[in-house]
C-alpha cells in the first residue's frame, strides 16, 4: 500500500512537472507571427522553432514515463485508476496536439 500511494505521488508530480511545461505551447505554435516577418526574423522563428522541436523530443520520454506509471497504477488496482487515466489520457491527447501544431508550424 505504501508503494501504491509513493507511486500515485511520483505520477503526481510527473503529471504537474509535465503540465507547467506545456503551459502556453500550444497558443505560442498556433500564432501567425511569420506571416508580417522579416527574411531575418523568419530565421530567428526557424532557429527558435528547431530548439523548440529539440526539447519537444526530449519531453517525449517524461510522457512515456507518465503512462507507464499510470499502467502500473491500474495493474496493482490503484483505488482512484480512473482519475489516473483521465489525467494520462488528457496529457498524451495533448501531447499529441503538440506534435502535431510543431509539424504544421515548421
Amino acid at each position: 500500500l505504501e508503494r501504491l500511494d509513493h507511486l500515485a505521488e511520483k505520477f503526481k508530480q510527473k503529471c504537474s512537472l509535465h503540465e507547467s511545461w506545456t503551459t502556453g505551447k500550444e497558443h505560442l505554435l498556433s500564432q501567425k507571427d511569420y506571416e508580417t516577418a522579416s527574411l531575418m526574423e523568419i530565421r530567428a522563428l526557424m532557429r527558435k522553432h528547431e530548439a523548440f522541436e529539440s526539447d519537444l523530443a526530449a519531453h517525449q520520454d517524461r510522457v512515456e514515463q507518465i503512462a507507464a506509471i499510470a499502467q502500473e497504477l491500474n495493474e496493482l488496482d490503484y483505488h482512484d485508476a480512473a482519475t489516473v487515466n483521465a489525467r494520462c489520457q488528457g496529457i498524451c491527447d495533448q501531447w499529441d496536439n503538440l506534435g502535431t501544431l510543431t509539424q504544421k508550424r515548421r
